[in-house]
């Protein structure tokens, strides 16, 4: 009899033991099931949920770059019969209006109010002259591909953003990758290889696994971390306190470096002043600049019959009236340069000029609205108090 029961206890057991395998196989084959389904859900209305009317913003933005460019309702999302905008972060939008959950937070959104045509935006932030276009063609070839979405048409124009911090930027990129090569070969090879963009293909097939995890991480941060658990080690004296991250303002405080002058008031400008092309000298402002008219040309020859706008974005240190002295710096190279009258900012002008001749002997229509932006600067702030670097929702609908 006990014997008997031995050998039924190791039945039952083995039972169970079968059992509980067959259960984890099932949870774990349907968990992964649910996760492909909820992707695909995602992936075949795309153009529903990456709406700015539907999507928190943090969603988007821990999203792959590629679903951004339906994320604005700057278009009528059928594909067809719009403008491609390519850029940086200014094309893009960021800025104060994006934190705050503007609305209308770029140039985009107040052209489309404007003109009622569609603007796609594939710009990037923290682009250059090549990470710009080569984003546009990456993305538009991947909408292409998608058996999800309408069929995209050739864009009726190309406008492209450039901010002097793009020279730098370029000339980073060919320091450290293109020195051997020609600059129109170096902006070829760039362009053309996607090496570096295959891991991307999986966040576009899966949106869900990226930005479920970094939003996740982010909430951890805020609430967890930020909200309890630094506290508790500045207590215990294993982390130093910060300064808040209070909203900066225009202030009228004294003795500080960067101050402008509106309305005859001097008045503080809430952060540093970053002009690269200040600090770059004659021979690597060149290089810069050779890289953009190469991307341009390279972008024309590729969609030979479609109109590109090229438009600069003038920085702050041109659009309005300083208390000199000033100083300009960038941390990314580790160069200031304090400036004592504005004799150096007739450096912009030079380099609107080499664009402007450019523009003319490819038939690109370069538009530059330095002047305009800077009679408005005379009487009024036109960028952020929490982000400086980038215009306010007022002054990219100025631009």
């Amino acid at each position: 009899r006990t014997k008997f029961s031995e050998s039924r206890l190791k039945l039952i057991i083995k039972k169970f033991k079968m059992k509980f395998i067959q259960n984890t196989l099932l949870f774990f084959i349907a968990t992964i099931l649910t996760i492909i389904l909820l992707n695909l859900i995602i992936v075949s209305n795309s153009l529903k949920i990456f709406d700015q009317n539907f999507l928190p913003r943090h969603w988007a933005l821990n999203s792959d770059r590629y679903f951004l460019t339906f994320y604005p309702n700057t278009h009528d999302k059928t594909l067809n019969n719009y403008s491609a905008v390519l850029g940086d972060s200014i094309s893009f939008g960021e800025g104060d209006g994006w934190v705050n959950y503007e609305n209308k937070y770029s140039i985009l959104h107040y052209l489309k109010e404007n003109n009622k045509k569609n603007y796609l935006n594939f710009s990037k932030p923290g682009a250059d002259s090549i990470t710009s276009i080569k984003e546009f063609i990456f993305t538009y070839d991947r909408i292409g591909r998608s058996i999800f979405l309408p069929e995209i048409e050739t864009p009726n124009e190309f406008i492209v953003f450039f901010e002097t911090g793009d020279l730098l930027a370029n000339y980073n990129s060919y320091i450290l990758r293109g020195k051997k090569r020609s600059i129109d070969k170096f902006v070829t090879n760039e362009i053309s290889d996607f090496t570096n963009y295959k891991d991307r293909l999986f966040n576009i097939n899966f949106p869900l696994v990226k930005s479920s995890y970094l939003v996740l991480r982010e909430k951890i941060i805020h609430y967890i971390y930020l909200g309890f658990a630094r506290k508790i080690l500045v207590k215990l004296g294993l982390k130093d306190p910060v300064a808040s991250f209070s909203k900066k303002e225009i202030s009228k405080e004294k003795n500080k470096v960067n101050k402008i002058i509106i309305n005859s008031e001097k008045l503080i400008f809430p952060g540093i002043i970053s002009s690269p092309y200040l600090l770059l000298d004659e021979m690597e402002a060149n290089i810069g600049i050779k890289i953009l008219f190469e991307s341009i040309l390279y972008l024309k020859n590729n969609f030979p019959d479609t109109k590109i706008v090229l438009v600069s974005i003038p920085p702050p240190s041109n659009i309005y009236d300083w208390v000199y002295p000033i100083k300009i710096q960038d941390k990314s190279i580790n160069r200031e340069k304090v400036l004592n009258d504005d004799t150096d900012l007739k450096k912009y002008r030079e380099i609107m000029e080499k664009i402007k001749i450019f523009s003319k002997k490819t038939n690109v229509l370069f538009i530059n609205p330095l002047n305009e932006l800077k009679k408005i600067g005379k009487k009024e702030y036109i960028h952020g108090t929490r982000d400086s670097k980038h215009p306010s929702i007022k002054g990219y609908e100025y631009i």
